[in-house]
């Protein structure tokens, strides 16, 4: 809801204040949220992440039409439909490997958290660890593996938060802003082009 609130907020404040200026604080922001998300404990209500979240569409929301819009922006008019490929194709496998490495972290956090005397299954999975614990109505295996897992969830989201820092830092840096003559400019030729092809 958040991301599609923000959304076109977004979009308006990039056509105001440029790509790179949003994409920049939509990022720091989504990497607030990240950052609220390494609170809770095994105990907190669901009010903190549920926040935490809001936070992050919020960023999201803002970042995303100022980042489509300087991809966009950057490419020539009459290859319009190869951008948008390669657009999709960035966030595709943004997420896949974003997922696996944030997954490689919480999996080995989790597992050296876990007691040194725990099975093995349990170091594993805390699902698993739950499973066993009421099968064998061990509170404290029960106790150690949520804690396990809070704090393997705190280390990943720190990786995330930094990771997503990384990024505002480079978009400040990478990103340029398309001046109205050079827009105006790639548009003429875009319509030159489209004239001349309609006249073969």
């Amino acid at each position: 809801m958040a991301v599609l609130a923000f959304n076109g907020f977004g979009a308006t404040l990039a056509s105001k204040v440029g790509n790179r200026s949003i994409t920049a604080v939509g990022l720091t922001i989504t990497a607030a949220g990240f950052g609220m998300l390494t609170l809770p404990e095994p105990d907190s209500s669901f009010w903190l992440p549920a926040l935490a979240m809001a936070v992050m569409g919020s960023g999201f929301g803002l970042a995303m039409p100022a980042t489509i819009g300087a991809l966009m922006g950057a490419v020539p008019g009459e290859h319009a439909g190869v951008g948008s490929a390669l657009n999709d194709t960035i966030q595709q496998a943004g997420a896949a490997l974003g997922g696996a490495v944030l997954g490689a972290v919480l999996s080995s956090t989790y597992s050296d958290a876990m007691p040194s005397d725990a099975p093995e299954t349990s170091r594993q999975s805390i699902s698993d660890a739950l499973v066993f614990s009421a099968a064998n109505d061990d509170s404290g295996l029960a106790a150690a593996a949520r804690a396990a897992f809070t704090s393997g969830m705190s280390t990943t989201f720190v990786v995330a938060a930094c990771s997503v820092l990384a990024a505002a830092a480079l978009s400040l840096v990478l990103l340029r802003e398309r001046t109205a003559a050079a827009a105006d400019a790639e548009a003429d030729e875009a319509v030159e082009a489209l004239a001349a092809e309609s006249a073969r």
